[in-house]
């Protein structure tokens, strides 16, 4: 654990940057966003939480540097939460005229790093309050905003100083989620130090499925967990939600500057999706047919070609928002090899389907 700190005068909020800097792209971006913050906002102090060991100099660019190296990643669901109906799968979905593709993710892989995410909240408030500040406003180390959307930020941190939360992309979304769950985007958010007394750092998955039952949410997507945390202080407090997706609210500025490697990151790199297939939204699956999705949603250009064992090929290309299925009988061990071409990037996967693993298949897809 290291602390560097300058001396300096209390100011309203602490900001807070967050992130594993453990190489030179990741550094590079985050100091692009100290240097906007710093500029923007001349009169408030910055904190720079680390959760790699090599600060690489950036501790003497922040008002107070944080380094955090244990934590963890949480392991498999306990059987029990599984069993007994608790848990929440984590699953993706993209909506259609046509239908709704879905993509249930697997247990571990994924969003495994959850208990590191809510461990940088707390951990950023007890320094925040440990250092003078009731209120912390916590930025992704790889945000980065437009010019004159960043003013607009100022007039929220305005409002901000006399609440206990501000909150972007609160919402509730997803066919299947428990109908008591909300989630929010966590790219920044503000919060004072009464949003996080009473919590504890998490040290193992004992810890995580402790505070799972207290917060009603059993699962690891963190948009969902950080959200329920919230949740248990709402009723006492006061402050702004702000609803739909934050980029929509910020269209101009930049999310996600640096792609972590990865399943979460490749949830929807297969073109195409190979698919069960439902027509009475989710009751039923069809036991001899799989639907073949192509989709371009993020890219300005994509190519495939997909080749089989049994006479099917197609090869093409998809302009950004594009997309078409294509619905398949199930016969024997059906073999695809696939490649697409996304921003001079190859990707290849092979997969065989047959009616014994067709169920195993992570995406379905709902016809309307």
């Amino acid at each position: 654990m290291k602390v560097f700190l300058h001396l300096c005068c209390m100011s309203d909020f602490l900001f807070a940057i967050d992130g594993y800097l453990s190489n030179y792209q990741r550094v590079s971006v985050c100091d692009e966003l100290i240097s906007q913050l710093r500029k923007n906002f001349p009169n408030q102090k910055i904190l720079l939480l680390n959760k790699h060991n090599n600060s690489f100099g950036l501790e003497s660019k922040v008002d107070y540097y944080f380094y955090y190296g244990d934590g963890f990643m949480v392991g498999k669901t306990p059987n029990v939460i599984i069993e007994d109906g608790r848990y929440s799968r984590p699953y993706v979905f993209y909506k259609t005229d046509a239908g709704t593709l879905e993509n249930w993710l697997p247990d571990v892989g994924v969003t495994d790093h959850v208990a590191n995410v809510f461990n940088g909240f707390l951990i950023s408030s007890n320094l925040g309050k440990m250092f003078g500040y009731e209120r912390v406003f916590r930025i992704e180390y790889d945000m980065f905003f437009d010019d004159e959307e960043i003013l607009e930020l100022k007039n929220h941190l305005e409002k901000f100083k006399n609440e206990d939360y501000i909150i972007f992309g609160k919402r509730e979304e997803g066919h299947w989620k428990a109908k008591h769950l909300t989630q929010m985007d966590l790219h920044f958010c503000g919060f004072s130090n009464i949003m996080f007394e009473g919590f504890n750092v998490l040290k193992n998955d004992n810890d995580f499925w402790s505070l799972s039952d207290r917060i009603q949410y059993w699962g690891k997507f963190t948009e969902y967990y950080m959200s329920m945390v919230f949740e248990t202080k709402m009723k006492k407090t006061v402050g702004t939600e702000y609803p739909g997706l934050v980029r929509d609210r910020f269209p101009k500025s930049s999310f996600d500057r640096i792609s972590s490697s990865g399943l979460w990151e490749n949830r929807w790199l297969d073109v195409p999706a190979i698919c069960r297939i439902s027509r009475d939204n989710g009751k039923t699956e069809s036991p001899d047919e799989l639907l073949l999705f192509y989709r371009n949603n993020d890219l300005d250009f994509l190519s495939f070609d997909v080749k089989t064992n049994f006479g099917y090929k197609r090869e093409g290309k998809l302009s950004r928002n594009h997309w078409s299925y294509e619905i398949l009988p199930v016969n024997g061990d059906m073999v695809f090899d696939c490649l697409s071409v996304q921003n001079n990037k190859k990707h290849h996967f092979q997969k065989t389907v047959n009616k014994k693993n067709l169920i195993e298949l992570n995406n379905r897809f709902l016809i309307n």
